[in-house]
């Protein structure tokens, strides 16, 4: 995770690469009121739970990965299959992951057809197998024919410029709203940084979800 300034008015949670959280700190500041994402990424859940989280990613980050494989699927079961968790990941371009621009092209394509989250899932999947390839299209077009899309189709959206302004609005959002460090969540529009462990993300949506019962 790559770190620079953030706004101080967030709650922010900083953990090291496999490690235990290296800091907490919170502030009683307004929510982040640049956080602009209506009609951005791709959502899961109830849109009138209490609780709205936000999900910065970048498909070609390690640790984003790992938030995805070990954290969410307990998160998802208990907070967002409830309708307790609206959950919204918002894949943009950091710059400092190998084919990160790459890999949002790939799930803005597959997304074209109807399969963002699989193609989400599958990207970090075998993401060891095309994070460092010269040129990935061609790992990117085993997943889309292994999920049954139409690859041909795939392929042409991949090859051409349909999906760059999705991307680049993703990428400016996340610019307005100060993320230096992937992955990067906002719960309630609080900044939330890092591949938290699942207790840890629990306390916070817990305490998020206090004030509502």
């Amino acid at each position: 995770m790559t770190l620079s300034k953030v706004s101080p008015a967030v709650l922010l949670v900083v953990v090291g690469l496999g490690a235990a959280p290296a800091s907490v700190m919170s502030q009683d500041q307004p929510t982040n009121t640049k956080l602009e994402v209506a009609g951005l990424g791709y959502s899961l859940g109830d849109p009138d739970a209490p609780i709205h989280v936000v999900e910065f990613v970048d498909l070609g980050c390690r640790e984003c990965r790992r938030f995805s494989e070990e954290t969410f699927p307990s998160i998802q079961e208990e907070y967002v299959s409830t309708g307790r968790v609206y959950w919204q990941v918002i894949p943009y371009v950091s710059g400092l992951q190998p084919n990160g621009e790459q890999g949002a092209r790939a799930a803005e394509c597959a997304a074209d057809q109807d399969a963002f989250w699989p193609m989400h899932d599958a990207l970090y999947e075998h993401q060891t197998e095309w994070w460092t390839k010269r040129r990935p299209q061609r790992q990117y077009k085993r997943y889309a024919e292994a999920l049954d899309l139409d690859t041909d189709r795939f392929g042409r959206c991949y090859g051409g410029k349909e999906t760059e302004e999705r991307t680049a609005a993703n990428t400016e959002a996340a610019l307005r709203a100060g993320v230096r460090a992937t992955p990067t969540f906002f719960v309630n529009g609080r900044m939330v940084l890092g591949a938290l462990p699942v207790e840890l993300f629990r306390t916070i949506l817990n305490d998020a979800l206090a004030p509502h019962g």
